[in-house]
């Protein structure tokens, strides 16, 4: 959980979270909290919320060739919180399970896509919600 702090994952660094069938990984869960993956880093959560709690505002930054964020579980931009993820210049975004941006009435959940290359994937047979209670942008 990073909740009124950071956490980086830059130049070529690596961050393995949770294990195979535990440990959610909760970014501004009740107030303020920031990512950052660049310049070649890796990160791989198990279940991720940007912004879970109502009081929650969590953002995140994917930026730079061969910067990669694998989710291995459900992901969720905006639970009951606001959540902005960022990917930009050629970073790679893959969701093993489906995402939803804004979940529940009242929270905000943004993502956005910018630059070449850069590509967000899901595994077969997942899917994308944007807007399912809450205010939703892709």
């Amino acid at each position: 959980t990073v909740n009124g702090g950071s956490l980086q994952v830059l130049n070529g660094g690596s961050l393995t979270q949770g294990s195979s069938s535990a440990g959610d990984f909760l970014l501004g869960e009740s107030g303020p909290g920031l990512l950052r993956v660049d310049g070649g880093g890796t990160l791989s959560t198990r279940f991720t919320v940007i912004g879970s709690l109502a009081s929650g505002a969590g953002n995140a930054v994917l930026a730079g060739s061969g910067s990669t964020w694998t989710t291995r579980a459900g992901f969720v931009v905006g639970f009951d919180g606001k959540g902005a993820l960022v990917v930009s210049n050629g970073a790679l975004l893959t969701n093993q399970s489906s995402a939803t941006l804004a979940f529940s009435r009242g929270s905000e959940g943004s993502v956005t896509l910018t630059g070449s290359g850069t590509t967000w994937s899901f595994a077969p047979s997942q899917f994308l919600t944007v807007g399912l209670r809450g205010e939703g942008t892709l």
